[in-house]
């Protein structure tokens, strides 16, 4: 809901935001992908997107969403970090752009704000150790790969691994300044390893035209259907991009604030589903604002009550997601039916 929202408010066509938000729906990143605090986080982000479109100017919409950021890092530590890339472009807006009594009060209660928080409640950024954990687990499960050593355990083991290729570090960026070879081959591995992981998030989903068995099949034909309609719509599509590129500048430039630091977060410590859903989703959105292919065509009233009811019709139920679910069996038959498993 919060995605076809923001969509509508970033001006995409009601068919486009309504297909976008269903998909999301019914995708991996959505039903698969724990812990659901960064359901939680990418639903903070996704309003703070929405009300930074409300006001005219740019400092105060990168106010807004670094004010998001601020709440969401509470959740997603590393959303701390695009607090600060908020706040300083927003403080350069201020002084150097939008020199007004309203942008300079609104940045000095959002310094405020923050400080007091940060002193009541504590620091997103101050669980090092966690994120030395994160970082020293998933580098674990890199350096197993590359050796095939499994005398080790990637997350009981991480320790003395760490200490095997780092020596005795603190934090990531001593391990970076230790041995910049390993940490360089760390990051590289993620960033080969990404663009697959992001796939598999977000294309493989709930069957919703075929039967469970051919699951893995559906997402190849949605693909060729889209690249298809990208073809064929060529002419109308391409320069309809680039004018959105100019127009909703803004909005590219918001996110961005906020997925540089998602991505960097997956290319330094690893690119798990929990860490790409809310680049992920966001980069997604933009796409749907970049090539909506319906921009131009007006849906009434009551042919969005028509795409909607479709939508509730189509919606996958459980056996969508994991099968046919076993038939009753007496005791003895269900004890067989488990040993087999």
């Amino acid at each position: 809901m919060l995605l076809y929202i923001l969509l509508r408010r970033y001006r995409v066509s009601l068919l486009t935001s309504s297909l976008s938000a269903f998909f999301l729906l019914i995708t991996n990143a959505n039903f698969a992908v724990w812990p659901k605090v960064n359901h939680f986080a990418l639903m903070v982000l996704l309003i703070s997107l929405t009300l930074a479109a409300i006001p005219k100017s740019w400092a105060q919409g990168f106010m807004v969403l670094a004010f998001g950021c601020l709440v969401a890092s509470y959740v997603r530590p590393e959303m701390y970090y695009a607090f600060g890339i908020c706040f300083v472009i927003s403080t350069v807006l201020t002084l150097f752009r939008e020199r007004t009594l309203m942008n300079a009060t609104a940045l000095t209660s959002l310094a405020l704000i923050a400080v007091a928080v940060g002193m009541y409640v504590g620091y997103p950024l101050g669980a090092s150790q966690r994120s030395l954990m994160a970082f020293g687990q998933h580098f674990s499960l890199n350096w197993q790969a590359w050796t095939n050593d499994t005398s080790l355990s990637p997350w009981t083991d991480w320790q003395q691994i760490l200490r095997m290729n780092f020596g005795q570090v603190s934090s990531i960026g001593q391990a970076a300044l230790n041995n910049p070879a390993v940490f360089a081959h760390h990051v590289v591995t993620n960033a080969v390893n990404l663009p697959g992981l992001l796939v598999s998030t977000f294309a493989l989903h709930a069957t919703v035209f075929l039967p469970f068995h051919m699951r893995s099949i559906e997402p190849y034909i949605l693909l060729a259907l889209a690249v298809g309609g990208l073809l064929v719509g060529r002419k109308a599509i391409w320069p309809r991009l680039r004018v959105a590129m100019r127009t909703e500048k803004r909005f590219l430039l918001l996110v961005c604030a906020v997925c540089s630091v998602s991505l960097v977060t997956c290319l330094v410590i690893y690119p798990r589903a929990h860490y790409i859903l809310i680049p992920g989703s966001l980069l997604f959105a933009v796409l749907a604002v970049l090539l909506d292919p319906f921009k131009d065509r007006h849906v009434r009233w009551p042919h969005a009550m028509v795409i909607a009811l479709v939508i509730v019709a189509i919606t996958p139920s459980v056996v969508n997601l994991v099968g046919p679910l076993p038939r009753p069996q007496p005791t003895l038959n269900a004890i067989q039916f488990i040993r087999t498993l």
